[in-house]
């Protein structure tokens, strides 16, 4: 008796892990137990290695979530390991609505960062998101991704590494590498590369450091498009009032825009920052005349 009702339990979860039906049937067991309303128009694969999503819906009260793909695959002998081996993860046409009144008064609520710890270890080969949007559920947009790309994540307690980790909008592209600590102080060391596009102004391009904390985090910013500047800062208080300090050496300009050429160099000195062959009114050079 003991035999048969293994047998029927060791079936029942390669009917649940291993066939598309078993997918199925786990996700109306999700309906049934996650808050709200939960859909999906089709369903692919199987839940023990990969699957494909189509149509995913989620409603509870006022938050809606809607992805028009999900793909996932994954290494499923990891969790021998407690770890979660993800393959490949695709999230295609995401839409997030959240209350009105989460955007328009965001000084209402707590704006300092949690600590946060991974409850599993978490690796991910590859993980992207094509076209992000948030809005409220008054249709107002909130802000808008053309991609999101992550490669060669992983993630242990409260310590994120990524490889590789790309943000890309109509106007910028950010990307990243290093690493994060979410503890009870969120520490990072990251080295990052930027570049702004806004219509009329050339593009402004370069890449940088930060490492600190929230509380104190350092920065040096490379300017290289349109011209090369190098910048150097504190950040404090990311997670209340901010505050910033910095300081601007050694600006190298050569650059054309809109017909006008600008070359020169802008150095910091004792007396503050000037340009050669511009002097500072009032002053006057050795045969005592002004410059």
């Amino acid at each position: 008796l003991i035999l048969s009702a293994l047998v029927c339990i060791v079936a029942s979860l390669g009917v649940l892990l291993a066939t598309t039906g078993g997918l199925k049937l786990a996700i109306r067991m999700a309906d049934q137990f996650l808050p709200g309303q939960f859909s999906v128009e089709s369903v692919q694969g199987r839940l023990v290695d990969h699957f494909v999503l189509e149509g995913f819906n989620y409603v509870d009260g006022s938050d809606v979530v809607s992805i028009d793909r999900v793909a996932l695959s994954w290494n499923p002998a990891s969790l021998w390991r407690k770890e979660l081996a993800i393959e490949s993860l695709l999230l295609k046409g995401v839409s997030l609505v959240v209350p009105a009144g989460d955007a328009d008064d965001p000084g209402s609520e707590d704006t300092s960062f949690p600590s946060f710890a991974l409850p599993i270890a978490i690796t991910m080969e590859n993980g992207a998101i094509e076209t992000l949007v948030v809005i409220t559920s008054e249709d107002t947009p909130i802000f808008q991704l053309s991609s999101l790309v992550a490669e060669d994540f992983s993630g242990k307690g409260s310590m994120i590494r990524v490889a590789n980790f790309a943000v890309t909008a109509e106007q910028y592209r950010i990307g990243a590498r290093g690493q994060l600590q979410t503890g009870e102080v969120y520490t990072a060391r990251l080295d990052v590369d930027y570049s702004f596009n806004s219509d009329g102004l050339p593009i402004v391009s370069g890449k940088g450091v930060l490492n600190g904390s929230l509380d104190e985090l350092a920065y040096e910013a490379y300017i290289v498009t349109p011209f090369a500047a190098t910048a150097k800062g504190i950040v404090s208080d990311l997670d209340g009032d901010l505050n910033w300090q910095g300081r601007a050496d050694d600006v190298a300009v050569h650059t054309q825009f809109q017909g006008c050429h600008l070359r020169g160099r802008i150095s910091r000195g004792p007396r503050g920052i000037g340009v050669p062959g511009y002097g500072n009114q009032g002053e006057k050079d050795k045969n005592g005349n002004e410059k």
